[in-house]
């Protein structure tokens, strides 16, 4: 009988939830004040977590600024390629309902 595979799915999805926390902590903040006045414990705060889990997820405040970026390409590349535009309007709209979902 071979040993029973040992996976960590559990642990990968609760890093990956706690990693989207601090991306959408910032979100949150960066609605109510400026980046630089962003500090990485407000972050953590919001996000529920510790300045620590922020470091190591992100290395830094601007590595959280990164992963929200490519977050928001994400989308924005999932809504602009989901309805193929007909017009340069279409596009336009395209556009702005991607910065409205953000």
């Amino acid at each position: 009988m071979s040993p029973r595979a040992y996976r960590q799915s559990a642990r990968a999805e609760a890093v990956q939830d706690t990693e989207q926390q601090i991306v959408e902590a910032l979100t949150a903040l960066l609605a109510e004040r400026w980046f630089d006045e962003i500090t990485l414990d407000d972050i953590a705060a919001t996000a529920g977590t510790t300045r620590q889990t922020v470091i190591r997820r992100f290395g830094s405040k601007t590595g959280v600024l990164s992963a929200m970026a490519a977050q928001m390409d994400v989308s924005i590349q999932d809504q602009r390629w989901s309805t193929p535009a007909q017009s340069v309007a279409d596009i336009v709209t395209l556009l702005m309902l991607s910065l409205i979902h953000i």
